[in-house]
């Protein structure tokens, strides 16, 4: 997984929660062609993109409702889930404009 994220990686900058504010983690991106989420208000949104965390040595990582920015881009994580191993997150996200 690091040869992808050294190759076709992006820089996550934490916006919120406040306590995380610019952190940042290294992953890598693909674009949801179809994926849906469900809010906690019942709201079902669509996933426009999912990240890739290698967890190996890190202590913190996003949750679900963290907000984070790639540039200009901003991101709502929706949901995480973590591979088998506990060494791999994937976040499934949503524009955070789409998702306010």
């Amino acid at each position: 997984m690091n040869h992808a994220i050294n190759d076709f990686g992006v820089t996550l900058t934490i916006i919120l929660p406040a306590d995380q504010v610019d952190t940042t983690y290294s992953a890598t991106k693909t674009s949801s062609t179809i994926g849906f989420s469900v809010t906690d208000t019942g709201r079902q949104v669509a996933i426009d993109a999912s990240f890739f965390i290698n967890l190996v040595g890190l202590s913190t990582y996003p949750e679900k409702g963290w907000v984070f920015s790639i540039g200009a881009e901003e991101y709502k994580v929706m949901e995480i889930k973590k591979d088998p191993s506990d060494s791999a997150l994937k976040l499934e996200c949503v524009d955070r404009s789409a998702s306010d």
